[in-house]
């Protein structure tokens, strides 16, 4: 339990913000994007918050809307929505460690909200890890309901009107 709190801990540390990064934010179109997306969430999920395969990839890839973020052509974030009775139920959202502190994951949050609004969609929910709340909050989501844990990792509910 130990060795998995303090990986939980690293996971959550910002690092220093790089000064000349060009990054690009954009739906994923290919399959070789969204192989891209799942290598970023291994990194993320498997590496550093010891989030089994079988949850992180739990079969709805293929129906998801994706959006990847690249510096020079890696991949270095990602975050997908599906639809969940009527609402973009948004996931997945994570940004290699080296480049967390660089709004790279607000950039990846507003280009899924686009791209749910562009699919008809009013109204996003998504479970946040509780360390992120105010990450969430400061773009409008709102709690709903009590805390819960999905591997290990305490999270709330949350939702936003996007239109």
């Amino acid at each position: 339990k130990r060795k998995i709190k303090a990986l939980r801990k690293n996971a959550l540390k910002t690092y220093p913000r790089k000064t000349t990064m060009t990054i690009t934010v954009r739906q994923t179109l290919t399959s070789q994007d969204l192989e891209r997306c799942k290598h970023v969430r291994t990194r993320v999920f498997g590496g550093e918050q010891n989030v089994t395969r079988e949850i992180d990839f739990d079969g709805k890839d293929d129906s998801a809307f994706h959006v990847l973020a690249e510096e020079d052509g890696k991949a270095i974030g990602t975050v997908r929505m599906v639809e969940e009775k009527g609402v973009a139920r948004i996931g997945s959202l994570c940004v290699d460690k080296n480049y967390r502190g660089n709004g790279i994951g607000r950039k990846l949050m507003v280009e899924i909200e686009k791209v749910a609004v562009k699919n008809g969609f009013r109204k996003a929910m998504l479970h946040a890890q509780t360390h992120a709340l105010e990450f969430y909050k400061n773009l409008g989501y709102v709690e709903e309901g009590a805390r819960f844990f999905e591997e290990g990792i305490e999270h709330v509910t949350m939702t936003k009107k996007i239109i």
